[in-house]
């Protein structure tokens, strides 16, 4: 067996411009135009990838290309179970923006990926339920691939954890049996793991490694039910975490638990928004942010630990401002989230490259700062401001984004549990510098308001866009320094949430 990943396919989209809006989180709103989805070209009829031809399946809604006769049937029964489960995992994944290469093979596939496709490896002779199996294990390689490893090689952490996170899965939401999740394990396995994860995190992986296939000391799959286990540690601690939203965290958020007794500190039991309230900005009240926090474990305001790490949040980019906040987070080496709109991306793709080529996160906050609240149906919700800012985002840098910063921190309780079951997790902040307000607010009201209220794991809000942000960069710096002589660690979202930054 061999890994592959090849060049991309030119599966290409077109982005129509418009103008770009710029608003504050905490003004009013404005009247917007409709959004421009993305075109999509039309495939070819045959595509040749690696030596195999690659037909088009054109009984389903997402762009799909086979390897085998056997399989371009509109009746086949393993396109149509795969298509069936992809319904189902669609509901949590983003699984429409890359065309799918179904490879049939007539023994074990290789483990590998193709860059610029889903790529799915099929056993003709296996079972349904090991093709469901084998289905969400190369959506999560596919995924962690495209976000993790910036191109480069799969490592044996990508494989263990598809793997790992596979079985949970395929177990919870498929009911499918889970044949590695009773395997006898010490200490010596997880510390002998651990050793071989940090040793080779940035390694292409081996398809022979006694992790994957066993040896005379190691049962088969032992990798994955450490993982497992791992994986389990993680969910514990993580609290509105689920199987789907860790599955594309980076092999540093779970290697804490790879061991047979992780310590797991209980979660705070106060979360509060540490900015007062003042009236007259006409803001979501603090005890209303508290209520759904308490209502819903899929809401944040920060994190749930007392780790001494803050996060930096970014809103309504990217602008003109953006490349400064980007190049003060250069100099200091932290890395933040953006939250960006949809409308204002049209125009500033180069912005949005920047931020991820930097490694910093990007969420979404709407496609045109529509207040949340006031949208009536969860479809109008879902379809006008969430899929399409999602969409130009994948298509930019290969992953849509998991976490949803509703704009004016405003959203109703039917909204987050709708946005949880689309895999979505929703957002606001612990501290408000309130540097959207540039009539009142100054760089010293900016920076008094990061440092006053500052404590650990505190999500802190801020803007790139909607308006001059002259103040925002100059308080940034300041802020910075502050944190940093405190003793706190800069994080993302991801790092601090346990939430994966792909949906």
């Amino acid at each position: 067996m061999k890994l592959a990943v090849n060049p991309p396919h030119l599966f290409s989209a077109c982005l129509l411009c418009l103008s770009q809006f710029m608003l504050g989180c905490g003004g009013s709103n404005s009247p917007s135009s409709q959004p421009t989805l993305p075109t999509q070209v039309s495939p070819p009829a045959n595509i040749e990838v690696s030596g195999i031809t690659y037909q088009p399946w054109t009984h389903s809604d997402l762009t799909m290309y086979v390897s085998d006769q056997r399989l371009a049937s509109a009746d086949n029964t393993t396109m149509l179970d795969l298509i069936n489960n992809l319904t189902t995992l669609s509901d949590t994944f983003a699984v429409h923006r890359q065309p799918w290469l179904i490879h049939l093979h007539e023994q074990s596939p290789a483990i590998a990926v193709q860059a610029g496709y889903f790529y799915l490896p099929v056993n003709a002779n296996d079972s349904a339920a090991e093709h469901t199996v084998q289905l969400i294990s190369q959506l999560i390689l596919n995924k962690r691939h495209s976000v993790n490893n910036n191109g480069q090689a799969l490592t044996l952490a990508d494989v263990l954890l598809s793997q790992a996170f596979a079985s949970l899965i395929a177990q919870t939401q498929f009911d499918i049996e889970n044949p590695y999740q009773n395997l006898t394990h010490n200490e010596a396995d997880f510390i002998a793991l651990h050793t071989v994860l940090s040793e080779t995190a940035k390694q292409p992986f081996s398809p022979t490694s006694r992790w994957l296939v066993g040896d005379s000391q190691l049962n088969s799959g032992m990798g994955n039910a450490l993982m497992q286990h791992a994986i389990k540690q993680a969910h514990i601690y993580y609290p509105g975490s689920d199987y789907i939203s860790l599955s594309t965290l980076p092999l540093a958020s779970f290697l804490p638990f790879v061991t047979h007794s992780a310590e797991l500190p209980m979660p705070i039991n106060e979360v509060t928004l540490r900015t007062p309230d003042i009236s007259e900005y006409d803001q979501v009240p603090a005890s209303e942010m508290h209520q759904l926090q308490h209502a819903h474990p899929t809401y944040y305001l920060h994190g749930l630990h007392d780790k001494k790490q803050v996060a930096l949040s970014f809103d309504d980019g990217p602008s003109t401002y953006t490349a400064e906040v980007l190049e003060i987070l250069a100099k200091h080496q932290i890395h933040a989230t953006f939250f960006v709109l949809g409308q204002n991306i049209q125009n500033r793709h180069p912005d949005i490259l920047a931020i991820h080529q930097h490694g910093h996160l990007i969420g979404n906050h709407s496609y045109r700062h529509t207040d949340s609240s006031t949208i009536s149906e969860h479809s109008l919700l879902w379809q006008n401001e969430v899929t399409n800012t999602n969409d130009i985002i994948f298509d930019l840098v290969g992953y849509a984004p998991r976490l949803f910063r509703p704009p004016y921190g405003r959203i109703r309780s039917d909204q987050i549990e709708y946005l949880a079951s689309r895999g979505m997790r929703t957002i606001n902040w612990s501290i408000d510098t309130r540097d959207w307000h540039t009539q009142v607010v100054n760089q010293q009201d900016i920076e008094f308001a990061a440092s006053h209220y500052s404590h650990p794991e505190a999500v802190i809000l801020m803007h790139d866009g909607g308006g001059n942000r002259s103040n925002t960069v100059a308080a940034l710096e300041n802020i910075i320094q502050h944190y940093q002589n405190e003793g706190y660690q800069f994080v993302t979202l991801e790092t601090l949430l346990g939430i994966g930054r792909a949906r």
